[in-house]
């Protein structure tokens, strides 16, 4: 059994925040306002989920 990267999980946890966080916003105004917000915690999920890929590559690879 293969058991995920800590931040893996702490990823796609803080991009499942940021989706109902987008879905309970009134208007697209709000969400505009917001984009940089949104941008910083995108761009760090998209580092971990890079860094997940490669581990899981290197795991595979030692299997």
């Amino acid at each position: 059994m293969i058991t995920l990267p800590a931040y893996l999980i702490d990823a796609i946890t803080n991009y499942d925040k940021m989706t109902e966080q987008l879905d309970t916003r009134p208007s697209v105004d709000d969400l505009q306002s917001s984009q940089a917000e949104y941008a910083a915690a995108f761009e760090r999920m998209k580092a971990a989920m890079s860094k997940a890929f490669v581990e899981i590559e290197l795991r595979a690879g030692e299997a």
